[in-house]
């Protein structure tokens, strides 16, 4: 413990931070600090307020139970198509996985999963020879590396941002005729979570979720930029 009597009043007055109990008051609140910090950077699950249980065990999950039957059946052929099932089945060890999928009208559509395995953050791409609005094709693209660990933080952030996390939610957007489907899906815990958003526009409302595609398409290599942003 901090004895002011070992201090002399002329070094009290000379030191530029004030009397030892400031000192220490700034020193543990300096530690305190760090210590959250510590904690916060280890606080990177990404468990969405509105995620649900997973679906019981033998039951296939989204898509291919969706109550929408046009949801079913377009998404189903194009996941079964990508070699993708019910994202709560792949968690195993992991502690989360997310995956996003972009369905546009005209262009093949890609696949982008990523695994967070306890400081391993490993990002799986696939991309079909079809077209999202038509016949889904085969696996034509398959891609896997490890994100760095800035990365991965930049990916906590923008899905974060998004609202993807949030009780408000993403924000929806209008249905229309030719354009893209933007599908997020978390899984982690036996809890699961989807959000589905028709083309996303720049500078709309739900602008931010449409940043967290974008970022993992880029981040793929498996479509340009010039392609996607007419979607």
């Amino acid at each position: 413990m901090w004895n002011e009597s070992f201090v002399s009043a002329p070094q009290l007055k000379r030191h530029p931070l004030g009397c030892p109990s400031q000192i220490m008051r700034i020193v543990v609140a300096v530690m305190v600090g760090l210590s959250l910090a510590s904690l916060l950077r280890g606080q990177d699950l990404l468990p969405p307020s509105h995620a649900g249980p997973c679906p019981s065990k033998g039951r296939p999950g989204f898509p291919f139970t969706d109550r929408d039957s046009l949801r079913r059946t377009w998404y189903g052929a194009q996941w079964r198509a990508l070699r993708e099932t019910n994202l709560c089945a792949q968690v195993g060890q992991a502690r989360q996985v997310l995956r996003f999928v972009w369905v546009p009208s005209f262009h093949p559509t890609i696949a982008v999963i990523v695994r967070d395995e306890g400081g391993k953050y490993v990002l799986w791409a696939k991309k079909l020879s079809g077209a999202g609005g038509y016949e889904p094709g085969k696996l034509a693209r398959d891609t896997t590396f490890v994100l760095t660990r800035t990365q991965w933080d930049t990916l906590v952030s923008l899905v974060g941002a998004s609202g993807f996390l949030s009780k408000v939610g993403v924000p929806p957007t209008p249905l229309g005729l030719d354009g893209a489907q933007w599908v997020l899906e978390w899984s982690g815990g036996g809890k699961y979570y989807v959000v589905d958003r028709w083309s996303p526009h720049p500078g709309g409302p739900a602008y931010p979720f449409r940043q967290v595609g974008e970022w993992l398409l880029r981040l793929s290599s498996l479509v340009a930029d010039s392609v996607v942003v007419g979607y």
